[in-house]
Order: C-alpha cells, then structure tokens, then sequence
C-alpha cells in the first residue's frame, strides 16, 4: 500500500491576457500629413543645382581665361584724375608705374606689363589727350 496521502489534482493555470492591438493612427480628413520636409529638400535640391553650375561656371573661367583688352570693353580697370583743368581742349595724360615692372601677375588676372599697355592705348585712342607723361618710380635704375 501506499504511504503517502493522496493529493488533489492540481488545478491548471490561469489563462494568459491577450497583448493589446495597437491600431495606426487615424489618417482621415481629420489628420493632415505635413509636407514642410518636402518643401525644404526642394529648397535645398534647387541650391545644390546653382552651386554646382555657379562651381561648373568658376571652373570654366580658370581653365581658359579671356584675352583682355581695351578695344573689348575688358581689361585692367584703369581710372582718369583731372589733375588740372582750365578749360583746355588738349590734356596731358600722366601715367605713374610704381615697383617692379614685371610680367608676373598683379590681381590673379593683369600683370603690370599689361595694365601699363592698356594706360598707353587709352591715352592713345582719346582726341583730347595731346602727350603722355610717364611718372616711373622702379626699383632696378
């Protein structure tokens, strides 16, 4: 025989809760989307497009500069002072070249050499300029 009392069947567990169903939010005539990212990356997009031309453009330039020159409207900015004026119909051009006169470049663009010959053809194509006076301050003699 058996020595141990008898047990009671032991109940089963009691059952789980199911997890809760988390449903999307509602996306009806009540709730708008924004659309302000799709805005900006616009704005964005059309900046990247001019950089790269305006970059495209500044690269162009560098590789094949233009020829300047006074017949063409560009060149050296060069600048007229009236030093003394009493009505005469004829001037006296004075052209002053200060440090060393080389070919190296002045502004990334003229070298002296140029700015110097442009002075002398502008001087050279005005009516009223009847002699050109060079003002020379040069190291070199």
């Amino acid at each position: 025989m058996d020595t141990n009392p008898p047990t009671e069947p032991s109940s089963p567990p009691a059952p789980l809760a199911p997890p809760p169903i988390i449903s999307p939010a509602p996306t009806g005539p009540g709730k708008r989307r924004g659309r302000g990212w799709m805005v900006t990356a616009l704005i964005l997009l059309l900046f990247l497009v001019v950089s790269v031309i305006a970059n495209f453009g500044l690269l162009i330039g560098a590789a094949f500069p233009m020829q300047s020159g006074i017949s063409g409207g560009a060149g050296p900015r060069l600048q007229e002072v009236t030093v003394e004026d009493r009505d005469a119909r004829k001037k006296i051009a004075i052209i002053e070249v200060e440090g060393i006169i080389a070919g190296q470049l002045l502004d990334g663009h003229h070298n002296m050499v140029d700015v110097i010959g442009a002075k002398l053809e502008r001087a050279g194509h005005d009516d009223h300029v009847a002699a050109v006076l060079l003002k020379v301050d040069s190291p070199g003699g």
